[in-house]
């Protein structure tokens, strides 16, 4: 009898829907025929948005995305503070690292090259050398950042055994106390609870924030370590 209920009842549901969905195809069909260039999905919004942002790069012959930098001389690429220092272990110019970092990030995986364009071409031993000392730089930031993720994991995982130590006290304090014992044991094996199950989240939000910004950090360090750069005159 139930089931036939339901039967009765599902009827008038379905009969309010037809229409809804009758509208609902007008007013695709309408959009469609005024705005017939209008993504229907999420993906293609996406994909159109990435195609947009793809377009603001030139491409190599063999369809690398080119980071183009245009620089006066080899100076501008380094950090002023590290004048007198040999150009393997001058540190890049806070600017160049910040744009190298949100183009790699923005073109997504396509291959890429670096292109800097500059007033005057230096001897190609000067620009060996600078090339060489671009991907170590950013082999430095990975390195940098693996011990970053490492001092991460290391406090996510004392975070985590405080939590559990602190847990495990509150379940044995709890199974010792009685209904006679005073209030005071009662408040202390509940904020014991608290604290352990606090730690515990802590280290876990730890982890979890953090794990996957980093990761995709470390990535582009990666990329843009071992990516091909060029020197070009600017003419």
């Amino acid at each position: 009898m139930a089931t036939g209920q339901r039967s009765a009842n599902a009827t008038p549901l379905l009969a309010l829907s037809e229409p809804r969905l009758a509208v609902s195809k007008k007013v695709a069909t309408l959009a469609e025929l005024f705005h017939p260039q209008w993504p229907s999905s999420l993906r293609e919004i996406t994909s159109l948005m990435r195609q947009n942002t793809l377009s603001r790069y030139q491409r190599t012959d063999d369809n690398r995305v080119m980071v183009e930098i245009d620089a006066g001389s080899i100076k501008d690429l380094y950090n002023d503070f590290d004048k007198h220092a040999p150009y393997v272990r001058k540190e890049l110019d806070a600017g160049l690292v910040d744009y190298l970092i949100e183009s790699v990030t923005e073109i997504g995986k396509e291959d890429f090259i670096i292109q800097f364009r500059l007033a005057q071409l230096e001897d190609d031993n000067l620009m060996e050398r600078v090339k060489i000392s671009i991907h170590n730089y950013f082999l430095y930031l990975v390195e940098r950042e693996h011990r970053e993720v490492s001092r991460m994991l290391r406090t996510s995982l004392i975070y985590f055994i405080i939590g559990i130590v602190i847990l495990f006290l509150s379940f044995w304090i709890n199974h010792q106390i009685t209904d006679h014992d005073t209030f005071i044991a009662h408040v202390l094996t509940e904020g014991l609870n608290v604290a352990a199950w606090v730690s515990l989240w802590t280290a876990i939000a730890t982890f979890l924030i953090n794990w996957v910004p980093q990761r995709n950090i470390i990535k582009v360090y990666k990329r843009i370590s071992h990516a091909p750069i060029f020197f070009v005159a600017d003419t």
